[in-house]
């Protein structure tokens, strides 16, 4: 359906309409419609066609793990137990 085809299908909808109580409440709902739409209209974005891993990271500013801190970290642990002692122990 075309988005004439909708208009006119909505137009007819709210021309069958007799209750003007029913025409103030679809005028409201489409108001709170429009004010919310245009709250959020700079958070819709068109959908990538494409999924690019170095693009998301640069626009998340994604820095990685810092592995020689990592490794700093773990021999302040100092873990001497066998790793499959230490996965036992938490599940």
């Amino acid at each position: 359906m075309t988005i004439e085809e909708k208009k006119y299908k909505l137009f007819h909808l709210i021309d069958k309409v007799q209750s003007e109580k029913e025409i103030d409440s679809i005028l409201v709902i489409l108001e709170k419609y429009q004010k919310n739409l245009n709250t959020i209209i700079h958070l819709i974005k068109p959908i990538q066609q494409k999924t690019d891993i170095l693009q998301i990271m640069q626009t998340q500013h994604y820095q990685g793990a810092d592995f020689a801190k990592m490794q700093v970290l773990i021999k302040e642990m100092d873990i001497q137990e066998p790793i499959e002692e230490l996965i036992a122990s938490i599940t």
